[in-house]
């Protein structure tokens, strides 16, 4: 099998603010802010698979994937007199952030039938990874620049074992090799599932995981956050751990399936990077500006989900709450995760109309997301008699985005041509326009600070073509 995958979005965020002062008797504000950023994935793989027998399978898989991310901010901040004639202030700061990720693997897996009992599977890995990324203001003042390489050796055995007729039971070990720290990582796993009836069963399941490419949080008050990639170092970026539990219960019948699972994740090694407390000057030091914790995350997901008919979907509920403690932020209290969401819904529903023609819609409703609120700026004058500009926040996503709603519709024609099938779509994103949310944008230039709301896609219509051969 051979795939291919290329990809590129480009997001315009450009736009042009004006504050006329109720009266006239105020200065009038303007903002010109150019915001455009472009991220693409890039990726190939080629696999080999054979069934040597009954009893023994065997795949190899070699894959390269590249992604990107440049992102370039410029802000014109004007002042002017009530006249409009008279220009008061003028400040223009520009930013960008590059981040590049490469990445090479080659796999190798193995699954061998020892007995009626016993599926036996092992198999190993090798990754090598680089990782760019160029945080600068201004073309001048260069907050962080990373260059890093690393490979990583992984091996794994597992067992997939049926001790009895209802019951289910998988455990294995995958061990890792970092190249980076030059530490072995073990990770082992084990799942269950127990049939109670022929449709109702239980399943639960343990693992621990590392993460070598670390997602780091660019928290940015005043322009919204943003994440970037690294190579972690377990010095200035730690490497990512996650410990899992879960468990549930299902019932199943050919038509319906009823799912529901809770869980609990340990997170161990998070990163985030702030500017938060110095926000000009030349003497940064990267290590001042990373932070690393841990946290919590833990959950109930409800599915059900109709399987058959002319009509199929369903229907899903998730509670949650991610909790994440900084030494060095919130001044050591916990405080919800950026994509902490405690409630989400969705409903998702296709119906088949005749042979050649089907109908899908989606609606999904989430609680709003957190936010550090800004509530001033302030500048002070070093001993050099540099300049250096502070923001004072309240508590860290102490504050709650509104809530998040759209409806998603589509419909399909599939068209056969020859041997192929031809599928032609229509989509159509957020049907009803709905105007969500995507960060605050805060401009503390002047008092009280101005805000604005920066959105999500509003009504946005598609078109598609897919060929079957």
């Amino acid at each position: 099998a051979i795939s291919f995958y290329g990809g590129k979005d480009n997001l315009d965020e450009s736009r042009y603010l004006t504050i006329d002062p109720a009266g006239g008797q105020q200065a009038g504000i303007t903002s010109d802010i150019y915001d455009v950023t472009g991220w693409g994935n890039l990726g190939a793989s080629g696999k080999w698979s054979r069934q040597w027998s009954p009893q023994f399978y065997t795949n190899a898989l070699i894959a390269y994937a590249r992604y990107f991310s440049d992102s370039t901010r410029d802000q014109l901040f004007e002042r002017n007199a009530p006249d409009a004639d008279t220009l008061l202030f003028s400040r223009r700061i520009g930013t960008r952030e590059d981040n590049r990720l490469v990445e090479g693997t080659l796999r190798f897996d193995s699954e061998w039938q020892a007995s009626q009992a016993h599926r036996v599977g092992i198999g190993a890995q090798v990754t090598a990874t680089s990782a760019d990324y160029r945080h600068s203001r201004d073309d001048t003042l260069v907050f962080l620049d990373e260059h890093a390489s690393a490979r990583q050796w992984a091996v794994y055995i597992q067992d997939q074992w049926r001790p009895v007729t209802r019951l289910h039971l998988t455990a294995g070990l995958r061990t890792a090799h970092y190249e980076r720290t030059g530490t072995m990582y073990f990770e082992p796993r084990t799942s269950f599932r127990y049939d109670l009836t022929d449709r109702l069963r239980v399943k639960g399941a343990f693992g621990r995981y590392h993460q070598f490419v670390a997602r780091v949080v660019n928290e940015n008050i005043t322009e919204g956050a943003r994440d970037f990639w690294l190579l972690a170092d377990d010095d200035q970026v730690q490497v990512q751990g996650a410990t899992h539990v879960v468990l549930g219960l299902a019932f199943e019948t050919p038509a319906w399936l009823v799912d529901l699972e809770a869980y609990r994740k340990h997170l161990s090694g998070l990163s985030e990077y702030s500017l938060r407390f110095r926000r000009s000057g030349v003497d940064f030091q990267a290590d001042e500006l990373f932070f690393d914790g841990g946290g919590i995350g833990q959950g109930v997901e409800l599915l059900v989900q109709k399987k058959a008919g002319r009509i199929t979907g369903w229907a899903s509920y998730t509670w949650s709450r991610i909790e994440h403690t900084f030494d060095g932020l919130n001044a050591g209290k916990a405080f919800p995760a950026l994509h902490d969401q405690s409630h989400e819904l969705e409903f998702v529903g296709s119906a088949r109309l005749g042979r050649r023609w089907t109908a899908a819609a989606t609606w999904i409703f989430g609680t709003g997301r957190p936010y550090t609120l800004p509530e001033s700026q302030y500048t002070l004058t070093m001993l050099d008699g540099a300049v250096q500009s502070f923001i004072h926040v309240g508590d860290k996503n102490g504050e709650r985005l509104p809530a998040y709603h759209r409806l998603d519709t589509a419909v399909h024609y599939r068209l056969p041509v020859g041997r192929w099938i031809v599928d032609f779509g229509l989509s159509v994103f957020n049907l009803y326009n709905r105007s969500n949310v995507w960060y605050k944008e805060f401009d503390l230039t002047e008092s009280p600070f101005v805000t604005t709301d920066v959105t999500f896609l509003g009504f946005t219509p598609n078109l598609s073509v897919r060929v079957d051969l």
